[in-house]
């Protein structure tokens, strides 16, 4: 393949998810070149969309926003025969599928060979930054647990309820319930907090609302 075909342009990635997107001229011509006169364990131009989809909703499922999906492959093989009577390899397909500014493309495409009862296979590749990003998205609302001190044990917290609007308003700022409360505990036990305005702040607040000796006072 001289260069790479555009196959899913960015617009129509919505039909894409919900399976209503047809292959493109570019892209049939694209498979049919490629395959030659195989057919049988080949990818078809509807597979290609279907590893494309995986693609995608795998990038929604990490929720990377779009300048950040850019650089993520699929490396695909088709799979050989099902049955164990085949006694001969057949010809299969290896195809590299690449998100772009513009969509996803095809990358390169060509034959290989698969053997009886051999899978397809499905390969997720991405640049390491890329990588880093959808491991701290997948771990942003998870807080470390900090270790007691001797003797201390620590206090689960029971039928805690996240009020809607809250969970809203975290969501604005791009942070998550559990990051905003761990902060005020760390900030009123002032623990891990650098900020001695902020620890002033949570204890002010703490007594207002908490402590009778300090209600009258206003924040």
């Amino acid at each position: 393949m001289a260069k790479p075909v555009l196959i899913i342009e960015k617009a129509d990635l919505g039909g894409l998810l919900d399976r209503t997107l047809r292959p493109s001229a570019a892209l049939t011509k694209c498979v049919a070149d490629a395959n030659g006169g195989a057919f049988s364990f080949t990818y078809t131009a509807r597979d290609i969309l279907r590893l494309a989809k995986i693609g995608e909703e795998r990038l929604v499922a990490a929720e990377l926003p779009q300048a950040a999906r850019v650089g993520f492959e699929i490396a695909a093989k088709s799979g050989g025969p099902s049955s164990a009577r085949y006694k001969h390899h057949v010809v299969n397909s290896k195809v590299v599928l690449r998100r772009t500014t513009r969509g996803w493309v095809v990358v390169t495409m060509e034959k290989g060979t698969a053997f009886p009862t051999q899978k397809e296979h499905i390969d997720f590749r991405a640049p390491k930054a890329m990588i880093d990003e959808m491991q701290r998205r997948s771990t942003d609302d998870i807080s470390v647990i900090e270790s007691a001190k001797e003797g201390e044990k620590p206090m689960p917290i029971d039928g805690l309820s996240i009020p809607i609007a809250f969970a809203r308003i975290c969501r604005r700022d791009e942070t998550t319930p559990t990051i905003v409360l761990q902060k005020f505990m760390n900030d009123l036990c002032e623990s891990d907090s650098r900020d001695s305005y902020e620890r002033d702040l949570a204890d002010r607040y703490y007594r207002h609302c908490f402590s009778p000796d300090f209600s009258q006072w206003v924040l």
